[in-house]
């Protein structure tokens, strides 16, 4: 393999992609550990009505749809797209074939994303981010007005008017994976997972509302970095702080009355929740990413973002830990605690696993150059060992 083609060097990232990507994880742990404990895991009726009832625990389960559900995934989604764009655009400075080395990644991220759906995790993304990112590859030449306005509609357009589809298509679909939980032994579990997954995602058609909703995220953040929102100038600072209030003010608006409509605290139409909350929640997230870039490129309050920054350089690794952590917290074949552990207890238990693994990448990226996995999913898209351990002035004397 050609110089042109390896490996992009470490002074080759973004900043601002590493603290971005590290805090919508704490979201994804987040809604994780809280949501899907409080949503879908079965557990007994009179133990889910209790929490709804308690001020404590419902309040838990409030915060954690009202700040994080569907924001962190934006971002999440988003930040794929803009790192998307930056690779493609420092391979073709240097002359690389981008298309070979981005499909190669693609793959690789497939084949790592389904061996985590099918042994670890069972809500993984990285496959179906895989499957958008081949979609994202082949309309890489839009222009960057129809990116945007494809990246919009598909953002705002694709759940609500997929849910009303599958609604008449696939009325049965529960959110509930009781057959899924239910598995006796971890490998009985396994066969339930694929077969409940692919019931789910293909024969249902959620897929349907799904794979949209990832690549108009996508194509927005690919947009981001076309029309050089993350160029730094004190003009664009002005911008994104104006951005900054009125996504937070407008977003935390609209997702406060969409979860307490959610939380039948306002007797209004879930279809109504579906549509608004469409436009509330890629606004909260607009919200929470330029107030982060802002902190990123201030003096004063640098180091509160760049707290985020060790679990974005390690995502990947990151996001396959905290699904493992889940697992073997809630699920039967372990400890079981779906029901029991409440939902006070699990935002406790996420933010403890995001504090380790903070912990532990910032540990970790003083010795070595990537994550665990971040380096191996490097090697296979490059086709050649990158150098892993960071080698000091003193050793290298």
């Amino acid at each position: 393999m050609t110089a042109a083609s390896g490996p992009l060097g470490e002074n080759g990232r973004v900043g601002e992609l590493d603290a971005l990507r590290g805090f919508a994880l704490l979201g994804v742990f987040i809604v994780h550990f809280v949501g899907i404990n409080y949503w879908e895991l079965p557990m007994d009726d009179a133990v889910r009505e209790a929490w709804q009832g308690s001020i404590v625990y419902g309040g838990a389960g409030f915060m954690s749809d009202f700040l994080f559900y569907d924001k962190a995934n934006t971002l999440f989604a988003t930040l794929f797209g803009m790192g998307f764009w930056v690779m493609m655009t420092r391979l073709k400075e240097r002359g690389a074939d981008f298309e070979r080395v981005y499909l190669r990644r693609l793959g690789v991220l497939f084949l790592i994303g389904l061996i985590n759906w099918i042994f670890i995790f069972p809500w993984d993304v990285l496959h179906d981010y895989a499957i958008a990112g081949l979609i994202l590859f082949l309309l890489r030449n839009l222009s960057v007005r129809a990116m945007l306005v494809t990246g919009l509609i598909l953002t705002i357009g694709s759940a609500p008017l997929a849910n009303q589809a599958l609604s008449f298509l696939a009325p049965d679909v529960s959110g509930e994976a009781t057959a899924t939980y239910h598995g006796e032994t971890y490998f009985s579990w396994i066969t339930m997972n694929v077969r409940d997954g692919l019931q789910r995602d293909v024969v249902d058609g959620v897929y349907l509302s799904w794979l949209p909703y990832v690549l108009g995220r996508f194509l927005l953040g690919a947009w981001v970095i076309r029309a050089g929102w993350l160029e730094v100038s004190p003009e664009r600072n002005v911008v994104i702080g104006r951005l900054c209030v009125a996504g937070l003010l407008i977003g935390l608006l609209i997702e406060l009355t969409t979860t307490l409509i959610v939380f039948e605290l306002i007797p209004l139409p879930m279809i109504i929740d579906t549509f608004i909350h469409a436009i509330g929640g890629p606004l909260l997230a607009l919200g929470y990413a330029c107030g982060l870039v802002l902190l990123f490129r201030s003096n004063r309050w640098n180091s509160v973002a760049r707290y985020f920054s060790p679990v974005g350089k390690t995502a990947l690794t990151a996001y396959v830990i905290h699904g493992i952590v889940f697992v073997l917290i809630y699920y039967p074949f372990a400890f079981g605690l779906a029901g029991i552990v409440t939902p006070v207890h699990s935002v406790v238990i996420a933010l403890a696993v995001f504090a380790t693994v903070q912990a532990a990448a910032s540990t970790w990226l003083r010795r070595y150059r990537f994550g665990p996995l971040e380096y191996l999913w490097r090697w296979a898209t490059y086709g050649q060992r990158p150098a892993f351990r960071i080698v000091s002035n003193t050793a290298a004397a």
